[in-house]
C-alpha cells in the first residue's frame, strides 16, 4: 500500500549523504505526550489526548538493516503520515530528517524530530554481522 511522504524537512540538504555503516541509533526529538509503538522499521506514535490519532513512520528496509551503502537523507525514510480519529484519508506528518553526531552518546545517529519536541528517545538499528570488522592488526586476543 502507497501512503504519503510526509511533510519531510533534511537540513542540511536533501542530497546530504550519510554511511549507514556509521549510524548505529535513531534519536528522536519529540513531543513527550506521544506514546511509541515499534514494528522492525516501522514506528507508530499514539497522542493519548487525541483518542484514535496516530503517527506512522517508516524507514526504507534497505537503510534499516545495516549495510556499507551511502544514503541520500531524502532517501532513509519510505513514508511518514498521520490519521486522525473518523477520517479514513493518510495526511501528510511533519518530519525533519537530521544526521550527525550526538554528543551525549558520541555516536554518529540518525534523527527524527516531531513538531513541537522536548524530549529525547533513543532506539537502536540493527547492527553489522560479526566479523564484518576485521581486527586491526595491533588487537590483541
Amino acid at each position: 500500500m502507497t501512503h504519503p511522504n510526509g511533510a519531510t524537512v533534511y537540513p542540511p540538504l536533501a542530497s546530504f549523504r550519510l554511511q549507514r555503516s556509521y549510524i548505529q541509533t535513531l534519536r528522536w526529538s519529540y513531543n513527550p505526550a506521544l506514546t511509541f509503538a515499534q514494528s522492525g522499521s516501522e514506528f507508530h506514535l499514539g497522542y493519548p489526548p487525541i483518542p484514535g490519532y496516530a503517527a506512522h513512520v517508516k524507514l526504507k528496509e534497505g537503510f534499516w538493516f545495516w549495510n556499507s551503502g551511502s544514503w541520500y537523507l531524502r532517501d532513509v525514510v519510505e513514508w511518514c503520515y498521520e490519521t486522525y480519529p473518523g477520517d479514513p484519508v493518510e495526511h501528510p506528518a511533519a518530519l525533519v530528517v537530521v544526521a550527525g553526531r550526538d554528543t551525549e552518546l558520541g555516536l554518529f545517529v540518525l534523527e527524527l524530530v516531531t513538531p513541537a519536541w522536548s524530549a529525547i528517545r533513543y532506539d537502536d538499528l540493527p547492527a553489522q554481522l560479526p566479523g564484518y570488522w576485521t581486527p586491526p592488526p595491533y588487537a590483541t586476543p
